[in-house]
């Protein structure tokens, strides 16, 4: 410990003696350390940091699927099978509902959901104030009893202690409200309202049972891991497909950790992508620690006669070792801390680039900070850089036997000695191979993302505007009631100022939740083996038109689509491809439901549009679309509008709030966004890493291109008196310039086919990432790796340039 103590201080009296020395290995450490904090930082808000639900990493979502491209949510059949699964202490179910409270100055609408009276228990949930529900209140025609969350306790109530006494007036219903929920938990969707499901599920028709609109948690056994859940649900599934095969043939179940799912991460993305991430910044850090690790070989070298010294008066060469390992520590940790504070402004950019789309908890994920396990990480990292850093100096006094004489002759030739030489070459080539791998990552990344960008939408979204507008089932109970609502409406939209056009549809494009439907095609056989499913939109006259859709054949939706005439479908050219491949579609009919639902009418094909990118959780896969007249086809889906301007397109919503209050006062408008806002948070996560990942690299190219040029730099000053030598005898520049740079062009061919190599494992790994780039494309290989070729032969010519106006005279005197 005494030891300790004194090789820190003398550590410390060297670092100060040598300011600008340790300001720049300090400077460096923390850019590298500062990445890996502030990268850690965003893994431990999503990943790894306690939620508002207890145990959250043993609850899961489970997803109904066809594909690993096709998923949807649950149905109640699941709902009735999960109930006797092995792997769950319990389950919960609901469904995704909207109210309009009424009361206040004006009517607000509210998220909320139906749950069973299992939900908030499988999830650990305990009200802060009143009870929960229970299996009474879950029965049909029980009392109509609400949860309120605690955010709408404060803002609506004002957090009133006499709260539970109270009722609330939803959708012309009265509630009495029985409990409050606990501050920040909103699951399932941004949710601060739940009302008992109250359904009789085993008396219900098997088509009814079959619907998947519900969403389905379950909590795990001790023990039980999501893996091992996932082999009895392929097994329940299996079981559903045999006893049901024409609502099941085909379908399979998935459980994904409940915390993936409120990432909005249905696909699996957000997770391997924080880690490709964390690999990108650690390979940063590599850079920086061979960088510092040549200036402090470097230093070593310089120090020779000095070190030659201490050992003539008996200082051992473990002594000297650890006097480098505490100034490479000392170093480490200051550097540590600097990035530390480097961090905290990293995560506020990190936190503006919006790295996720949150389906609930928005306020415990986007709480990225700086806590205890960030600074433990920040500490460990610190502690990894020392123990990379300081060895290499180290290794230069354990590889020389005869340390004395060695260092008295390195002293004499100003070089370093071969060994030395030989640790340059590999911090160079270690250098230029990281920095290989890094680009080819971080390229693969940046032109997926470009490719995603540029995909073909189906619509304009620029100067389009999107809101809810959420009918009651008390107020518009029949439906010709609701086609004169959104008549009226859509006439005095049309006709405010700035308006280029508007619709409405049943879904907004890219909403994390989606209209669905099974569909039969007119003259073919029914296959339950293969379901077929289509994007379901019920939409007004004009709403195509107001999407900005490309008419592919036919017409679009009119407004002599009315009830009294034949019913008409529009498709997508996906539909068409699947339904008829190789035929006109035009005039051909199709059935909702499958088998079709007797009471279904046929639908008449009319026209065929590109295909749009409706779905947010396909959005890279082309799935069919079917556009429905609403005139046409009686439902109960609340209506979106969308409305197209000639400027800023929510200048306009002062004028639509007048004109939605004209016509009903207690109608609220929710979910207001415009689609480019939209397709922004549909592309955040891909658009984070690939900002990232560019900025990274970026960093670790200059960071490699200084390393390489500091490294030459030294090495032709080192050989300073040897070319001064050759140039006496004849030599000349230009063939000491090819010597030098010959001999930096094979180190970084050695480099360059190491980093090829790991970018091509690299790349392997990154193919489940990628749109529609080859993760093993030449281009991706051929660019960095003549990008980083011009940097190593420019940053080993440069230092040469100095050797012009060297007389050779001089350079014999330098020593």
């Amino acid at each position: 410990m005494e030891n300790l103590l004194l090789d820190t201080r003398l550590a410390f009296r060297r670092l100060i003696r040598n300011k600008t020395f340790s300001l720049v290995v300090i400077l460096s450490l923390a850019l590298g350390i500062g990445a890996n904090s502030a990268i850690f930082s965003v893994v431990n808000s999503l990943l790894l940091r306690p939620l508002p639900v207890p145990d959250v990493d043993r609850v899961v979502f489970t997803l109904e699927m066809r594909t690993e491209d096709d998923t949807f949510e649950a149905s109640l059949m699941d709902a009735i099978a999960f109930k006797d699964a092995q792997s769950f202490t319990s389950t919960g179910l609901g469904r995704y509902d909207a109210f309009r409270l009424l009361g206040g100055d004006r009517p607000e609408r509210i998220n909320g959901a139906d749950v069973s009276s299992e939900y908030l228990h499988t999830l650990g949930i305990e009200p802060i104030l009143g009870r929960t529900f229970t299996a009474a209140d879950d029965r049909p025609g029980a009392p109509r009893v609400a949860l309120i969350g605690d955010s709408l306790w404060k803002t609506m109530f004002g957090r009133d202690p006499n709260i539970l006494s109270r009722n609330l007036q939803l959708d012309n219903n009265t509630y009495s409200v029985i409990g409050v929920l606990p501050e920040g938990f909103d699951l399932p969707q941004a949710t601060n309202l739940w009302i008992p499901l109250r359904l009789d599920i085993e008396a219900m028709q098997i088509k009814d049972q079959a619907d998947r609109d519900y969403f389905l948690v379950g909590r795990l056994k001790p023990g039980v891991s999501v893996k091992q859940a996932n082999v009895e649900a392929a097994a329940i599934a299996k079981h559903l497909e045999q006893a049901y095969p024409e609502y099941r043939s085909g379908w399979g179940l998935k459980l994904i950790p409940l915390r993936q799912q409120l990432i909005g991460d249905i696909t699996g993305y957000v997770k391997p992508t924080l880690f490709l991430l964390l690999a990108i910044v650690g390979f940063l850090l590599l850079i920086t620690c061979a960088n510092v690790a040549s200036l402090l070989l470097a230093r070593s070298v310089e120090r020779s006669h000095q070190t030659a010294v201490m050992i003539s008066l008996g200082a051992g060469k473990k002594r000297l070792i650890s006097q480098l390992i505490a100034e490479s520590m000392l170093l480490s940790f200051v550097g540590g801390a600097v990035g530390l504070l480097a961090a905290r402004v990293l995560v506020a950019i990190l936190i503006s680039l919006r790295p996720v789309n949150f389906i609930a908890l928005r306020g415990a994920f986007e709480d990225i900070h700086l806590d205890g396990r960030v600074v433990i990480f920040t500490v460990l990292i610190s502690f990894l850089t020392a123990m990379l850093v300081a060895p290499i100096p180290g290794f230069r006094m354990l590889l020389n036997p005869n340390l004395v004489e060695q260092l008295k002759e390195d002293g004499q030739r100003s070089g370093g000695g071969v060994r030395g030489r030989r640790m340059f070459d590999a911090l160079m080539i270690g250098e230029i191979a990281v920095a290989t791998i890094l680009l080819i990552g971080a390229g693969l990344m940046i032109r997926s993302f470009e490719k995603l960008s540029d995909a073909k939408l189906g619509m304009k979204p620029d100067h389009l505007l999107a809101m809810e507008l959420a009918f009651t089932e008390n107020e518009y109970t029949k439906y010709g009631q609701r086609v004169d609502f959104m008549n009226r409406l859509l006439e005095q939209v049309r006709a405010v100022p700035g308006v280029v056009s508007a619709g409405t549809t049943t879904n907004i494009p890219l909403s994390v939740s989606s209209w669905d439907s099974w569909y039969t095609v007119e003259g073919q056989p029914v296959d339950t083996a293969e379901t077929p499913v289509t994007a379901h939109r019920i939409v007004s006259p004009q709403y195509l038109e107001t999407l900005g859709v490309t008419l592919l054949e036919g017409r679009l939706i009119q407004e002599q689509d009315q009830p009294n005439t034949t019913p008409v479908v529009v498709i997508s050219k996906e539909f068409a491809k699947r339904a008829w491949p190789g035929e006109d579609p035009i005039g051909k009919r199709v059935k909702k439901g499958h088998p079709p639902q007797p009471t279904a009418q046929w639908l008449t094909v009319i026209g065929v549009v590109d295909d749009v990118k409706e779905d947010r959780y396909n959005f890279q896969v082309d799935r069919p679309d079917w556009y429905l007249a609403y005139a046409q086809y009686e439902n109960d889906i609340p209506i979106d509008l969308m409305v197209r301007s000639s400027g800023d397109p929510v200048s306009l919503m002062p004028s639509i709030r007048r004109i939605v209050g004209g016509i009903n006062s207690n109608q609220p408008i929710s979910s207001i966004t415009t689609m480019d806002a939209r397709i922004s948070e549909v592309l955040g996560p891909q658009r984070f890493t690939a900002l990232l990942s560019s900025l990274f690299a970026g960093l670790g190219l200059f960071l490699a291109a200084i390393g390489v040029y500091g490294l030459t730099a030294y090495s032709v000053m080192q050989r300073t008196k040897e070319f001064s030598v050759r140039m006496a005898f004849g030599a000349r520049w230009a063939d000491l310039t090819r010597l030098v740079v010959g001999r930096g062009a094979r180190l970084a061919a050695i480099g360059l086919v190491l980093g090829a190599v790991g970018g091509f494992v690299l790349g392997r790994l990154l193919t489940s990432l990628l749109y529609e780039v080859k993760a093993t494309a030449p281009e991706m290989f051929l660019i960095p790796i003549l990008l980083l070729l011009g940097i190593s032969l420019l940053s080993t010519a440069l230092p040469m340039f100095r050797l012009t106006t060297l007389d050779p005279i001089d350079g014999l005197r330098c020593e």
